[in-house]
C-alpha cells in the first residue's frame, strides 16, 4: 500500500484510541508475535492497519454481459418506434441486470 495509505490511517488511528507506536527493530514477543522493523508494536494497531488497506479496496463487481444487438435486417418489417421500443428494452433490461448484480454484492444503488 502507498505512503499517502499509511499516512491517512495514522492520522485516523487515534482518533479510535490505536498508538501508533513503530518498532526500530524487529521484535519477537513472548507469545511468539513477530513484528518486522518499522511495524506497529501494538497487535491492534497492525490489526487496524490490515482492516484499513482492506477497507480502502477496489470494489469489483462483475457485471452481464450487454446484450447481442439485432442486425439491421431485423427492423426492415418494422417501423422506426417498434425498433426504438426493442432498444430501449434491450438497454432497460441491461440496466436491470447490472442493477441487480450491484445489489447482489451489498451494495446500494441510488
Amino acid at each position: 500500500m502507498t505512503e499517502e495509505l499509511r499516512k491517512e490511517f495514522e492520522e485516523f488511528a487515534p482518533t479510535l484510541g490505536l498508538a501508533i507506536t513503530k518498532t526500530p527493530a524487529p521484535l519477537m514477543f513472548a507469545n511468539g508475535r513477530r513484528v518486522p522493523a518499522g511495524g506497529y508494536i501494538l497487535a491492534e494497531t497492525e490489526a487496524g492497519w490490515l482492516c484499513y488497506q482492506h477497507s480502502r479496496a477496489p470494489l469489483t463487481i462483475k457485471l452481464p454481459p450487454a446484450p447481442e444487438w439485432p442486425d439491421a435486417d431485423d427492423f426492415s418489417d418494422c417501423e422506426q418506434y417498434e425498433a426504438e421500443e426493442m432498444i430501449v428494452g434491450a438497454l432497460l433490461g441491461t440496466l436491470n441486470r447490472c442493477r441487480a448484480a450491484i445489489t447482489a454484492e451489498g451494495v446500494k444503488v441510488k
